[in-house]
């Protein structure tokens, strides 16, 4: 199963199911399952962001467990409109940043019990032993999508 690191607060917006799309440096093609994993570090400007705000309020210390993975989701496009031309304006929503790749996430479901693990740059694959918590915690049986091939990106928010 691949894996992505996500920073706070971005991960704890994203384990609520507000947070739809993923801004990137660079496209994917994986579709499909993918382990959320909460990066031990934080996006400082993530966190005065208003719709970051709007959720927590002036509690801007939401409870996601740094350094584990926290959740799965699946993706399902990417958004490269306003990647060539930062003014195009894209209708991917109140997340999409100009000039980025908007990874459009779905489908979101915490686990019930955060997972402790080493996070990684880009999409990284999970060590079978992770993936094997994540997909009994799941209660899943099928993993055919989990083995999906996924190419390194570049972690922005």
């Amino acid at each position: 199963m691949k894996a992505l690191t996500v920073k706070k607060p971005w991960a704890d917006c994203i384990i609520r199911g507000e947070k739809n799309i993923e801004n990137r440096s660079r496209s994917t093609s994986h579709r499909g399952l993918i382990a959320i994993h909460a990066s031990l570090r934080i996006d400082r400007d993530g966190i005065r962001d208003p719709h970051v705000s709007a959720l927590f309020g002036d509690d801007l210390t939401p409870g996601v467990p740094v350094g584990h993975v926290i959740a799965v989701a699946e993706i399902v496009g990417v958004c490269s409109a306003s990647r060539a031309d930062r003014y195009v304006v894209c209708r991917c929503g109140m997340w999409a940043r100009p000039g980025a790749h908007h990874w459009q996430i779905a489908n979101t479901r915490p686990l019930p019990e955060p997972i402790a693990a080493r996070g990684a740059l880009g999409l990284w694959t999970l060590p079978a032993d992770i993936e094997h918590q994540v997909l009994a915690q799941l209660g899943a049986t099928d993993t055919s999508s989990a083995g999906q091939p996924g190419d390194l990106t570049e972690e922005t928010s």
